[in-house]
């Protein structure tokens, strides 16, 4: 995998890393944490908090392998907090040698709260989780966009949740994640409001679907952990049309 740019954030392909850059503004006060990319490093985390008279941006974030979480406010004046993290890892399929394909079932469960109030108010942000495999990269994002009072987008693109995937046996699979979001107000002495509350999303879990198999990974993170009940939707990639695209030979 070559370089995946985020922004001021640059994370190169190695075995697992974690990466995390945030920026809090209040009117002309500005502070910044840039962790650079920590190779073989599982989670980092921040706390940045701004303010100028009624000018106040903060952030709280972390990125662990495996899950993102964020919480974030922009109120009065020109305040504005910004986040830009992503982890990586590789999995591997695990079990009896085989030719055959081994499919694993991802789920990227995300929950929270965001809001923007007032016409300089603004929300922007979105969660990912894309993984290669025998199919091509495929993958699973959450996005939010709220301006002007009025809420754009709040889900999944494309109502994805569930995606599966195929393996081969004793191949490495790169999986990652990644946080985007921007909350404030745009313009200075304005008295609204954004915040954005994903403290304890977003995850992503491995259901390996074909028996006898398990799903390994470079960082030792247990992917296999079941989500609580009724955060689950319908697959958006069938085994079937995975099978007859890419059949072995």
């Amino acid at each position: 995998m070559s370089l995946l740019a985020l922004g001021c954030l640059s994370v190169s392909s190695q075995a697992f890393s974690v990466a995390l850059h945030m920026d809090t503004i209040a009117e002309s006060a500005h502070d910044v944490y840039d962790s650079g990319t920590l190779d073989g490093v599982s989670s980092v985390s921040k706390s940045l908090s701004t303010n100028v008279g009624s000018s106040l941006a903060t952030g709280n974030n972390m990125v662990s392998i495996g899950s993102l979480h964020a919480s974030m406010l922009g109120t009065g004046g020109k305040a504005d907090s910004l986040a830009t993290g992503l982890f990586l890892d590789s999995v591997t399929p695990l079990g009896a040698p085989t030719s055959n394909f081994i499919f694993v079932r991802w789920t990227w469960n995300v929950t929270g709260t965001a809001t923007a109030i007032g016409t300089a108010a603004r929300n922007f942000s979105f969660f990912s989780f894309t993984s290669n495999s025998e199919g091509g990269f495929l993958g699973s994002k959450f996005t939010i966009t709220i301006a002007n009072g009025n809420v754009v987008s709040f889900g999944y693109d494309g109502g994805i949740m569930t995606f599966d995937v195929a393996y081969r046996w004793g191949q490495n699979y790169d999986v990652f994640g990644r946080l985007d979001a921007q909350v404030g107000n745009t313009q200075s002495f304005s008295t609204g409001s954004a915040t954005l509350d994903f403290g304890n999303s977003a995850h992503a879990y491995a259901q390996v679907l074909t028996p006898g198999y398990t799903l390994g990974s470079q960082s030792g993170h247990d992917y296999s952990a079941v989500p609580e009940p009724g955060s689950l939707a319908l697959a958006a990639f069938g085994l079937a049309a995975l099978v007859r695209q890419r059949r072995p030979r």
